[in-house]
């Protein structure tokens, strides 16, 4: 797993901004979509599980066109509750819809 946490803090608008250890979730969410477009491009055959952010369907669908075989989600889930996996897929179905996408297959980075 490529990105799973971040030390970093650059740009974090909280209080516990100053607190140590590793964060996830919303903080990962640009350098995640990033890291996977450059392991896209030399992976050719392999499965990359994307991780870090997944918020929305938008979120699913950019990790999807950007390479990702599976997106694992956590801390989406944790604040989204257990309907969010459902509201992700439907989501991602109307998006695939909008664009004219017939199949993950077909939205997957060639």
């Amino acid at each position: 797993m490529a990105v799973n946490t971040t030390l970093a803090r650059e740009g974090l608008r909280s209080p516990l901004a100053g607190e140590a250890g590793g964060l996830s979730g919303r903080p990962l969410k640009g350098r995640a979509l990033e890291v996977l477009r450059h392991l896209a491009e030399g992976a050719e055959g392999l499965a990359l599980v994307s991780v870090g952010g997944v918020e929305t369907p938008w979120d699913l669908w950019e990790r999807l066109k950007a390479g990702a075989s599976l997106v694992q989600v956590y801390t989406g889930f944790v604040y989204g509750g257990p309907l969010f996996p459902r509201r992700l897929l439907l989501g991602l179905l109307r998006l695939m819809e909008a664009e004219g996408v017939p199949s993950l297959r077909e939205l997957r980075r060639p």
